[in-house]
């Protein structure tokens, strides 16, 4: 997936997971780093020299595409919101988003090794990645969804819209 399709995504985990805008923030900044092994990927762009290592030592879709990773993801930002004393639902929220990327990728021919190091890829092919569906469909889904949450209770329909 695309990484607005990600940010979409962890943006509703985090938000579904704790109520929180601020959170559902954090949750769609987790959601792209399991593409930063990919010097292709929006995020790795932005860190060129750790996606060239990754790339390098794991490759794309391996080891930070697994539960494993998404783990320790979890204990790295726990400790983290410890350190710079933020409450732990921020980990989690991450937590969530960084789930949402492999629940996406999981979507896509490729599927994900949610138990690497074993070799076992779960997939269920639905969605080409920036193929038309995500594009016409999942990411404007997604999208629509945040939106929601956001402005839910906050947007008036006129009423020219109900008649």
């Amino acid at each position: 997936m695309l990484y607005r399709t990600h940010a979409a995504g962890g943006f509703i985990a985090g938000y579904l997971l704790t109520g929180s805008l601020s959170c559902g923030a954090v949750a769609a900044a987790a959601a792209l780093l399991p593409d930063v092994e990919s010097p292709k990927s929006f995020v790795g762009q932005k860190l060129p020299g750790v996606s060239h290592a990754g790339e390098l030592v794991f490759g794309h879709r391996q080891a930070f595409h697994s539960l494993p990773a998404a783990i320790g993801f979890l204990v790295a930002a726990f400790v983290f919101s410890k350190f710079v004393h933020l409450p732990s639902y921020f980990a989690f929220a991450g937590f969530a988003g960084y789930l949402s990327h492999l629940l996406l990728d999981t979507l896509n021919p490729a599927g994900v090794p949610w138990l690497w190091p074993l070799k076992i890829r779960l997939r269920a092919p639905l969605f080409q990645t920036g193929g038309i569906l995500e594009r016409a469909l999942v990411f404007p889904t997604l999208l629509l969804a945040s939106l929601f949450v956001v402005f839910k209770g906050k947007l008036e329909i006129p009423t020219f819209c109900l008649m």
